[in-house]
């Protein structure tokens, strides 16, 4: 995965592996991360959550059916992190491996 041009999206996307690892260890069977940043007069707020994979394809607004669509295609993988990212320019997925495989991304 290429890497965010900025430092707080960056340091979020860190932020939502290390989400990822500790809902696996709670037990969660196929955890989701979103990562949001809404506020365009403060860019640095990111909100990193984990949820179901269900429950974030039912937050999704209607004109994000092709990323629902997406999201509910995916299955789950031993070591697979599924990251929402939710800005105000729109809505992506980034699937990243964790150390036990590659990653990659997908707009």
């Amino acid at each position: 995965m290429t890497r965010p041009a900025d430092e707080a999206l960056s340091a979020a996307l860190d932020a939502a592996e290390e989400a990822y690892h500790r809902a696996r260890i709670r037990g969660d069977i196929d955890p989701v991360v979103a990562v949001t940043r809404s506020d365009r007069e403060n860019p640095d707020r990111i909100e990193v959550t984990v949820c179901s994979r269900a429950a974030l394809i039912a937050s999704l607004p209607q004109e994000c059916r092709e990323i629902a669509q997406s999201l509910q295609d995916g299955v789950d993988s031993e070591g697979l992190l599924t990251i929402v990212v939710r800005t105000w320019n729109g809505v992506s997925i980034i699937d990243r491996y964790t150390p036990h495989g590659s990653s990659s991304s997908s707009n």
